[in-house]
């Protein structure tokens, strides 16, 4: 005997709170569901025969796995784009706290032992280190080579823990800083243009699953009954 199909393709849940990974379940549970049902068409040929009378031939269908297909696709680039947006994120804390952590011991130690007005000035010895990131790499750099400018000065240094490859590691780790922040926008921007992708192909999925779901509930009823609409 001839499986009819549902007349709903979403299921039913109750509410919950709306999080973010609420959502995002119910997107993943949903896009399965579809597919479910699409397929359960594709494998019933009678029920396939009582769709045809409203249009919803094979190439109909086809039409509608493959906004499910593409619609899934998006889904998973988008969960791919978010992890890679927190991959970044971490990357750039990581990278900001190693950085800091070296400039805070070395002005520590630059204003301890240097007292020219013009280093401690670059040193913003009398201000709090900026937390803003391109803002920090701006003073950690200035501090850098404020006290590399003159030969006695970056003496006293590699005297007190700082030579010139020790000064060079910390300006690395400002690169570090700097690509950190480079890739962290370059995720930022990707799981946008993944999750606008994400909504554009659901929505044309959704638009598709509706008019289905309507011929759907005609379709579901004795095929006598159906040919007279």
């Amino acid at each position: 005997m001839s499986e009819t199909i549902t007349t709903t393709l979403a299921p039913t849940t109750p509410p919950a709170r709306r999080t973010p990974a609420l959502q995002s379940r119910r997107m993943s549970e949903r896009l399965e569901t579809i597919a479910e049902r699409l397929q359960q068409v594709q494998n019933d040929p009678a029920l396939r025969a009582r769709l045809v009378w409203f249009g919803y031939d094979d190439a109909k269908l086809a039409e509608g796995l493959a906004l499910q297909t593409a619609a899934q696709d998006a889904y998973n680039a988008r969960q791919q784009a978010l992890t890679a947006r927190a991959l970044a994120l971490a990357q750039t804390q990581t990278a900001f706290r190693e950085a800091l952590w070296a400039y805070r011991n070395f002005r520590s130690v630059a204003q301890s032992v240097i007292a020219d007005s013009a280093v401690r000035t670059a040193l913003a010895a009398e201000t709090p280190i900026p937390l803003d990131r391109e803002t920090f790499i701006s003073v950690a750099r200035a501090g850098y080579a404020a006290v590399q400018s003159e030969p006695q000065f970056a003496e006293t240094l590699a005297a007190h823990g700082y030579p010139a490859d020790v000064l060079a590691n910390a300006n690395a780790l400002l690169d570090t800083l700097s690509a950190a922040l480079t890739a962290l926008e370059t995720a930022r921007a990707e799981a946008e243009r993944a999750t606008r992708a994400r909504n554009a192909s659901l929505a044309a999925l959704s638009a598709w699953v509706m008019r289905f779901e309507r011929v759907a509930a005609v379709t579901a009823r004795a095929p006598t009954d159906a040919a007279r609409h």
